[in-house]
């Protein structure tokens, strides 16, 4: 104990008798005795407060220190708390907290263990972890959710772009050649399924021949089919024996088989044989409209039809959407691809 705290009690004690002296005054005041006496007491313990308080001000060691601050506590920021160091000094025992950062807040990632209609989202920091429903937010902020109400399932299951899960399968084009190419191709059940973007970008959901063929040198699949999928959207699409999937990163898609039923006529509307009664309608309607959807390769000045191979190997960086006229974008640099001849 030093002189200060010598000087705090002594104060304190002044504040109790004043008190007390006050109380004794007032009844005082009330029986009209004397209170003279009562009076000089209540005086000289206000004054003798004023004084010790005075004293202990000015000899408190953090008065006239010229501190030596020495770090005895140092807590980084966590997602939920501030960061601080605590100090203390070794001259006069005063001690000090300073905040160094405000909370991080909580760094969120989709996980790969997914349950049933949710994703997982797990922060990097902490053990914090909230689910997602396959309930998405369309572009004008409303929630809504994929139409299934009419479908009965036999199974579901994610797919996540680069990740091997149940179905997935190592597959290699032009191997040996400085355009070797490896990546995961998904050999789900064949069947109809209703597929549902999941995930938080644009997509799109290829659907391969297992058979290749090698156009201008370079081996591609015989037949292919391209689904492009906003975000939350879901498409009916049909599995073919022979065919595989594949998917684009960032892309976590949900696949809901549907039970076969007898109406053979509905099914044959989404096939993904390029042979089919859509496949040519769409390049009826292509060779009636001036303006076409075309797929641009930003980087090699590229244009494909949208369901080209090559098209859907495009990175996300470099791939642009487009409606427009083939010789408006030849006058703009870009080049037909060789392959579908746009």
């Amino acid at each position: 104990m030093n002189i200060s705290d010598i000087f705090d009690t002594l104060g304190m004690i002044s504040i109790a008798v004043s008190s007390i002296s006050l109380l004794v005054l007032f009844f005082l005041l009330i029986t009209k005795k004397r209170k003279k006496k009562c009076i000089i007491v209540l005086f000289t313990s206000f004054i003798l407060t004023f004084l010790f308080l005075i004293c202990s001000i000015l000899t408190d060691p953090a008065t006239w220190c010229d501190h030596n601050w020495v770090i005895t506590k140092k807590v980084d920021a966590t997602c939920t708390e501030k960061g601080y160091i605590e100090y203390y000094c070794d001259l006069c025992n005063s001690d000090k907290k300073d905040i160094t950062s405000d909370p991080l807040g909580h760094s969120l990632e989709e996980i790969e263990d997914f349950q049933k209609s949710k994703i997982i989202l797990k922060c990097i920091r902490c053990d914090y972890e909230e689910t997602k429903s396959i309930i998405s937010e369309t572009e004008t902020g409303e929630e809504t959710e994929p139409t299934q109400s009419n479908y009965d399932f036999e199974i579901q299951f994610f797919l996540e772009a680069g990740k091997k899960g149940d179905y997935g399968r190592l597959l290699t084009y032009n191997a040996g050649t400085e355009f070797e190419e490896t990546f995961y191709a998904y050999y789900v059940p064949s069947g109809k399924y209703l597929v549902s973007n999941t995930g938080t970008y644009p997509t799109q959901v290829n659907v391969y021949s297992d058979e290749t063929q090698f156009v201008n040198g370079w081996e591609e699949p015989k037949d292919c089919s391209v689904f492009l999928l906003q975000k939350g959207e879901s498409k009916e699409i049909i599995i073919l024996n022979g065919y595989h999937v594949e998917i684009t990163e960032p892309t976590y898609i949900l696949m809901q088989k549907i039970k076969e039923t007898t109406d053979t006529e509905d099914e044959t509307k989404t096939t993904n044989s390029k042979d089919t009664e859509q496949s040519e309608q769409l390049e009826n309607t292509e060779k009636s409209e001036e303006k076409r959807t075309y797929i641009l390769n930003t980087n090699t000045h590229v244009f494909h039809k949208e369901t080209c191979y090559h098209a859907s190997r495009i990175k996300a960086k470099n791939k642009k959407v487009v409606e427009d006229d083939r010789e408006n974008l030849i006058d703009d640099g870009y080049s037909p691809c060789k392959t579908c001849d746009p």
